[in-house]
């Protein structure tokens, strides 16, 4: 990665949470060329097929290896050095780690789009809402949070990360491809 690409990696990588997730909706509304939602309820509209689309990021990153506690905090903090935790594609088998894909509301969308970020690349994902809880591979919780109803999560790990690409890959992208798409 040349040190444009890479300082635009790091940056996103350092966006919270619904920064980082508005990159995502940004991304796959230019390279299907959705239009914007009709409703706060899902993030871009497939007018083509008259679908709603829902997006939804997560970071590829090496788990902890411990749980913060009084005894090591400070030693936990100094440790975590963001740069040293993003997970190369080559690893994706043999590095521990979890992606939780969560807050999936299936009744409000047609399709969803899931984007791991890796650290060289970017794996896209697409499932229909139906094939969410139907797959059992893919361990679909309809509970996120106590007495939430509709709301649910499931995780793409180091463990289930093939059967993710078998069955629901739908391109990978580089970040200079990302950052290029909206270059001209």
């Amino acid at each position: 990665m040349n040190g444009r690409v890479e300082t635009f990696r790091r940056g996103l990588f350092s966006l919270h949470t619904r920064r980082f997730g508005a990159i995502g909706e940004i991304f796959v509304q230019a390279i299907e060329n959705f239009d914007a939602p009709e409703s706060i309820f899902h993030d871009l509209i497939d007018s083509m097929n008259n679908e709603r689309i829902e997006v939804k990021c997560s970071r590829v990153l090496t788990a902890n290896s411990e749980t913060i506690t009084v005894e090591n905090f400070a030693q936990q903090c100094l440790n975590n050095d963001p740069d040293s935790r993003p997970v190369n594609y080559g690893d994706r088998e043999t590095s521990s780690w979890d992606c939780n894909i969560q807050q999936v509301k299936r009744t409000e969308f047609s399709r969803l789009y899931y984007l791991l970020f890796f650290r060289d690349r970017i794996s896209v994902f697409s499932i229909r809402s139906e094939e969410i809880a139907r797959d059992s591979a893919i361990n679909y919780s309809n509970k996120q949070h106590k007495n939430n109803e509709g709301e649910g999560q499931f995780h793409v790990t180091n463990e289930n990360i093939q059967h993710h690409i078998d069955t629901y890959h739908f391109e990978d992208y580089t970040y200079a491809q990302l950052i290029e798409l909206f270059e001209d």
